[in-house]
């Protein structure tokens, strides 16, 4: 026997078994990362690697009071290089957030920054950046991606950006939630969008010059065996004004103290990473608490009010029980690898165990193709659950998120007359073509309800809230898997009654206000409605009218026993602008042009909008000129996440062919020896 033949007969199945693991083997997102000194490596917009050295750290400090939640975010840069370093920042805020104050902090300077319109401070900044000066200019992408960009940071320096904006806390299922979302996830962008940057967690693609049908991009800092580390520091003051209890953060380790009805929270460890999203949840001492709630504000010879109304349980009659027809739509993209797809498998497990006998159901997964569980919905027996359960077990995360496919198989825009249809869509959102998807969900509704479940770290939750307020349905987050039983629960009591509809608000009088959201979207069982109102001048009551399943729902409230507010027609006007702009991308004319009526409400309210932009520039220039260059900082990963983002076709392909390959190989030098015996 020849050493050659040897060395084939026995390497050819080695060969044979390494391509097969190569093609099946998934490649980690990140590598482990180092926890030593937080660095940060900068890239220009083509990608290219610049010197490691801005140290960028966040404390976020928030102070609830009543209803309304003001936080501030401070953002410290420090340019630990020898060079003049221009820095542009990526971060995200609560999609409902009323984004109104800015500082800029260089050394023991403060510039305070102004509302402008957002061409002008665009121009106005590239001025100050090119004549040395000192600026920060912070503009909204999506209604819960910002930027933030700071010209001629010096060598040594540290400047300080801070920024203040207000939310309402949420109200359901008995509790209060304040939510702050630390990492922008990366968006998928169908091919027909033009490449955004920003939308990428600021990772480049792997070739630019290719068309984009995927996120092709990937960590750089991966070949080099270190993540960027950015950290965060929250601090909460909670003064609602009756005793809380069972104050809990269910995904970071918090401390807590209180003195009387008001209550500190920081994390247990001073600082945590800015890899998954901040959440803490408390209850009233006394459930009775919290049944209502008006607020009111007079602000330049103008009145508004903040109503919050929590229906009695009773007023959810549970209705005539008829045939339901449950979808689920799962995604199984690329971005749900690890964690979030084992969130969304348990969520579909405890959700077949919830089905009754009368009900029928149908299970979709979506990535780059839709695959249904069967052709149409099928009876909720023991035999149709078992092989449900079977197909969910299968389900594996790659490829794209094409939820635009998806939502073609589901929603068919039809009556149905004999039962209920409701839409149940387990995804973490990681879109970019929102606008297009709340149109078609508008379009393709019919009855159907769309009710959205947020899974994962970081998920859309822009995305998720408005689909599920165009679809009239509710949007559930779920963060852990922990957190499954019970958030999933609280969704079949929502389904298990009907909602109050047409909801409206008016004076003693019966004429409508000036209220926003509008349409108020349906309540339901255990949900909190709360809605801003621009009063009318001496107006003395504000009553909502509906209709539930047994006839027509009212509540009144006096306004002489409101407490007084602050903010609150801040909160109106951003309200205000969330409906016109989803209005717009659900095609609902408008007299004016939404653009218009945005930027107007936006300078008179000073608040950030997607027309505006906060600008403060230092007026005394620090350098003889500015550097032109702009480095972006890298996010970290999103935790959790232990797959790839999806290629081209499928996260798999490269996998596939480097094993195809490998096989192909070991054939050829079998046959080479087989020509030498």
């Amino acid at each position: 026997m020849s050493r050659l033949s040897f060395i084939n007969r026995h390497s050819m199945p080695l060969l044979c078994t390494a391509a097969l693991l190569l093609a099946l083997l998934p490649k980690p997102l990140v590598a482990s990362p180092n926890v030593g000194s937080p660095k940060l490596v900068l890239s220009d917009q083509r990608g290219v690697e610049q010197a490691q050295g801005v140290f960028v750290q966040s404390h976020t400090t928030m102070s609830v009071t009543g209803l309304i939640n003001k936080v501030t975010v401070k953002q410290a840069f420090k340019n630990q290089t020898d060079q003049v370093l221009n820095g542009r920042y990526v971060f995200p805020l609560p999609d409902e957030s009323a984004v109104y104050q800015l500082k800029m902090r260089v050394g023991e300077r403060e510039i305070i920054g102004k509302i402008e319109e957002k061409k002008r401070a665009q121009a106005d900044y590239a001025l100050a950046q090119r004549q040395g000066k000192k600026a920060s200019l912070v503009t909204q992408k999506r209604a819960n991606v910002f930027v933030s960009q700071i010209a001629n940071i010096e060598p040594g320096q540290t400047v300080s950006i801070e920024l203040v904006y207000q939310e309402l806390v949420r109200y359901q299922q008995g509790q209060f939630s304040l939510r702050l979302p630390m990492v922008v996830a990366p968006r998928y962008q169908p091919s027909h969008l033009v490449y955004d940057m920003d939308l990428t967690g600021n990772w480049p693609k792997v070739k630019p010059s290719d068309p984009l049908t995927e996120l092709e991009m990937h960590l750089k800092d991966v070949t080099q065996g270190v993540e960027p580390i950015l950290t965060q520091q929250i601090n909460i003051d909670l003064n609602l004004g009756f005793a809380l209890n069972d104050i809990h953060a269910p995904f970071h380790a918090i401390n807590q103290q209180n003195q009387g009805n008001r209550y500190q929270v920081a994390l247990a460890e001073g600082t945590t990473l800015a890899n998954r999203d901040f959440v803490l949840r408390f209850r009233p001492a006394e459930q009775e608490a919290v049944t209502a709630a008006v607020f009111k504000e007079h602000l330049n010879g103008e009145d508004y009010a903040l109503i919050m109304l929590m229906p009695p349980s009773a007023q959810y009659q549970q209705q005539q029980r008829l045939a339901r027809e449950v979808v689920f739509v799962i995604d199984t993209s690329g971005s749900m690898h690890g964690s979030s797809l084992e969130q969304a498998k348990s969520a579909l497990f405890f959700a077949l165990a919830n089905l009754d006998p009368q009900d029928s159901f149908n299970i979709l997964a979506f990535n780059s193709n839709v695959n249904a569980f069967s052709q149409h919905a099928l009876p909720a027996n023991d035999f149709n659950l078992r092989r449900a359960r079977t197909f969910i077990y299968g389900l594996e995360a790659q490829g794209g998120t094409e939820i635009a496919s998806a939502l073609n198989s589901v929603l068919d825009g039809q009556t149905h007359h004999d039962f209920l249809r409701q839409v149940i869509f387990l995804t973490d959102g990681s879109v970019s073509n929102e606008a297009e998807l709340f149109s078609q969900i508008k379009q393709q509704l019919g009855d159907s309800r769309l009710f959205t479940i947020g899974i994962g770290s970081a998920p859309n939750s822009y995305f998720m809230s408005r689909a599920a307020q165009v679809g009239r349905g509710t949007f559930t987050y779920i963060g852990d898997v922990s957190d499954v039983q019970w958030q999933m629960k609280n969704l079949f009591n929502q389904l298990a009654n009907a909602a109050l509809k047409q909801l409206h608000i008016e004076d003693a009088q019966g004429n409508a206000l000036d209220f926003w959201p509008k349409p108020i979207p349906d309540l339901y069982f255990d949900q909190a409605m709360m809605v801003a109102v621009k009063l009318r001048p001496d107006q003395q009551e504000i009553r909502i009218a509906g209709s539930q399943a047994n006839g027509p729902f009212s509540a009144s409230f006096k306004l002489a026993n409101a407490t007084e507010g602050d903010n609150i027609a801040r909160l109106w006007a951003r309200q205000k602008i969330k409906a016109l702009q989803l209005g717009a991308a659900v095609q609902i004319e408008h007299e004016e042009p939404i653009a218009e009526q945005v930027l107007s409400l936006a300078l008179k309210y000073q608040l950030l909008s997607p027309y505006t932009a906060l600008l403060a520039i230092e007026h005394s220039p620090s350098l003889g000129s500015g550097s032109s260059d702009e480095t972006v900082i890298t996010p970290m990963a999103v935790k959790g996440w232990t797959a790839p983002l999806p290629q081209t076709d499928g996260q798999s392909i490269w996998q596939l062919i480097a094993g195809l390959f490998c096989v192909l190989l070991a054939i050829a030098v079998h046959r080479y020896e087989r020509k030498l015996c």
